[in-house]
């Protein structure tokens, strides 16, 4: 297969039957193989993608010709490399199989009480993300590519108000900073 990618679905599995396993990872529409951009705006689209980098098979050469790594230090840092992936991908493919098993336990990055790390996180992962989208794309920026940066935004006023009393108010002046960054480069759009 000359493909850069290949995508599947995942069975998801609680530790404990006394925890909710709140993510579904079996996709209802099947896609035909693809440029990477495309196959993220269909999925995008259907509400469909995942960013989770162990729901996809990455061919070596790809990621070593593209420069791909994944951020040091970075919570979350498989919502900038899945998408810089798909992005520079010419060819992607889906396996219409659940190929993994994603077990939800408590006290994971997921599912632990969230701390200034994962809100720090969360704020680069949308700055690298629009930054990469204008540098990649420019002005030319699909409505996909607007969800997507939409959603990573969101994910900081949600972490954000999930911090401790403590934790937000010594964050509180970086959310106003950050969010006049949103709007200061459109990341949710027109």
């Amino acid at each position: 297969d000359n493909s850069d990618i290949v995508f599947f679905d995942a069975v998801s599995f609680a530790d404990t039957p006394d925890f909710t396993v709140k993510q579904n990872y079996t996709r209802k529409n099947k896609y035909k193989t693809d440029s990477g951009y495309n196959i993220f705006s269909a999925m995008c689209q259907n509400k469909e993608f995942h960013s989770a980098v162990y729901l996809m098979l990455f061919k070596t050469d790809f990621i070593v010709n593209n420069n791909l790594k994944f951020a040091p230090g970075l919570l979350h840092e498989d919502m900038i490399f899945t998408y810089q992936a798909l992005c520079f991908a010419k060819v992607v493919s889906q396996c219409d199989k659940a190929l993994y098993y994603r077990r939800y336990r408590k006290n994971s990055i997921m599912t632990s009480s969230k701390t200034k790390k994962h809100y720090e996180s969360c704020i680069e992962v949308s700055k690298t993300n629009t930054k990469f989208t204008y540098d990649t794309f420019g002005s030319d920026i699909s409505s996909e590519c607007c969800q997507y940066l939409s959603r990573c935004a969101f994910n900081v006023f949600n972490v954000y108000g999930k911090l401790c009393k403590a934790d937000r108010k010594a964050c509180r002046g970086d959310l106003k900073k950050f969010r006049q960054y949103v709007i200061d480069n459109n990341a949710f759009g027109n």
